[in-house]
């Protein structure tokens, strides 16, 4: 988590350098996907959870515009890594990521980068608390 910290949060910055309406459009079809998917009464469909999260950070890492940093960033599979738990686990911070995913977009509605910057720190902290519990729980199951 410590990588996606060091180049998330960054990008999330030089994103909202090149912020546009339709990056801003883009973001908020993508939460209103995952809204969707977590009101669904289909079980089991933390791949696609995992594709539109994965989708939400692609987004904001394009937007950057700094390709040395993209090439960085696809290289962590940092989203492959928190999903492997959700086999075990299901997608069981969906509702989560709703909320801070929510919280970066207004973040980004502001035209504010240090609190883009800020809200991206926070919800990677709070994505590495949630993949520790998990993790345990599994361990303990």
């Amino acid at each position: 988590m410590e990588a996606r910290l060091v180049l998330e949060a960054p990008l999330a910055r030089y994103a909202c350098l090149n912020r546009t309406d339709g990056f801003l459009d883009a973001l908020r079809a993508n939460v209103a996907d995952m809204r969707n998917l977590a009101m669904s009464s289909e079980r089991g469909h933390h791949s696609q959870y995992r594709e539109i999260d994965e989708r939400f950070h692609d987004l904001i890492a394009q937007q950057a515009d700094n390709p040395f940093l993209f090439r960085a960033y696809k290289s962590l599979e940092a989203h492959v890594q928190r999903f492997r738990l959700f086999g075990a686990m299901g997608a069981s911070d969906m509702e989560h990521a709703l909320h801070e995913h929510g919280l970066i977009i207004d973040a980004f509605a502001a035209a504010d980068p240090e609190l883009v910057y800020s809200q991206m720190c926070k919800h990677i902290e709070q994505v590495r608390v949630r993949s520790v519990r998990d993790r345990e729980q599994i361990n303990s199951g």
